[in-house]
């Protein structure tokens, strides 16, 4: 029951990330306004967040449905590497903090030029 739980709040997690990335998308229809700026940065790091935080929640109950969930031995190591490598994916990121790596696309397709 409880990976049932925890993997609905993962899901619940991540529709509020994907709400943030809405209204960052509506807000950047006027780039010119100051204040529309800084809200929409505010939703943007919020969202950040609540994915990170949807991530970790999966990786809670994959933790959990490997430790309670009766299951071959074979498996529980698959979920217990699964586990592994979903924290990983979610720890990454925040490494960045807020200052993570811009990129700027050239006119070319090929290349591009990377500004921190």
């Amino acid at each position: 029951m409880l990976p049932a739980g925890l993997l609905a709040a993962a899901g619940l997690a991540g529709l509020l990330h994907d709400a943030g990335n809405l209204a960052v998308t509506q807000l950047s229809a006027d780039r010119t306004d100051p204040s529309v700026v800084a809200v929409a940065g505010a939703i943007l790091l919020t969202a950040k967040w609540t994915v990170n935080l949807a991530g970790l929640l999966w990786v809670a109950a994959t933790a959990t449905a490997v430790v309670c969930v009766p299951m071959p031995a074979g498996l529980r190591r698959v979920g217990a590497f699964a586990a592994m490598v979903g924290l990983a994916a979610v720890m990454l990121p925040w490494t960045t903090g807020v200052a993570g790596r811009r990129r700027r696309w050239s006119s070319s397709a090929t290349s591009c030029t990377c500004r921190s």
